[in-house]
């Protein structure tokens, strides 16, 4: 049995009281350079409410509720079965459920699923790169969740220049398909990943030298010249 409690106005006074909040852009900037699996990363990064618990789940009274620290270790769970498939052995997909729904509670496991759904049905990113035209826009899935799925997975695999040309022509390829979803801003948040990347691999002049990267800064400089 725990016990609790409340303090009283004395006691308070003697302290420093701050209130901190999480909030999302910041947090997906530290979960990004500590490896937080991507799709926690476009979940967040489209339904940053979830991010931890808010008024809404402390009028429900629910007991398991989203932290920062949780989604880390629903990164975990999800690093843990893709290792594991990886090596042959099936994702246990009722057994994955439960652990996350441990974590963060049902109503957002529920939520997060669905999304995680759609982050699925992306392609091998490697085949993705490799495709050319109207055939790499085929595979893929024209939703914001995919879309952020999507730009958070690419990171790991640019190792070398011709990865990172690569990634500018799948952007520059989406932008061209019409779509109702914001696809500039979801490239430009991939750019900011691969710039980084570049600069960790020492590659940012040679980059810099390449048709890709001249096309991307034209578009770049004429808005913000607007």
């Amino acid at each position: 049995m725990v016990l609790s409690f409340g303090m009283g106005s004395a006691l308070a006074d003697r302290f420093q009281h701050v209130s901190v909040v999480a909030h999302p852009d910041a947090w997906i900037k530290w979960a990004q350079d500590n490896k937080v699996h991507p799709a926690v990363l476009a979940f967040i990064k489209v339904k940053g409410d979830f991010l931890e618990c808010n008024q809404d789940f402390i009028e429900k009274n629910e007991m398991i509720v989203p932290t920062p620290r949780s989604w880390e270790r629903v990164s975990d769970v999800l690093r843990y079965h893709d290792e594991a498939s990886g090596k042959g052995t099936p994702t246990n997909q009722a057994a994955l459920q439960t652990e996350v729904m441990g974590y963060i509670g049902q109503r957002v496991a529920t939520e997060f699923f669905l999304t995680l759904k759609e982050i699925q049905n992306l392609p091998d990113i490697m085949v993705l790169l490799k495709a050319k035209g109207e055939k790499q826009l085929v595979m893929v899935p024209d939703s914001l969740t995919a879309l952020y799925g999507l730009a958070y997975a690419v990171r790991p695999f640019i190792n070398k220049l011709e990865d990172a040309q690569a990634v500018m022509d799948l952007f520059e390829n989406i932008v061209t398909r019409p779509s109702k979803n914001p696809v500039n801003e979801v490239r430009v948040l991939a750019m900011e990943m691969l710039f980084e990347r570049v600069q960790q691999l020492k590659l940012i002049n040679a980059l810099m030298s390449t048709p890709q990267y001249q096309k991307y800064h034209k578009i770049v400089k004429k808005v913000v010249n607007l």
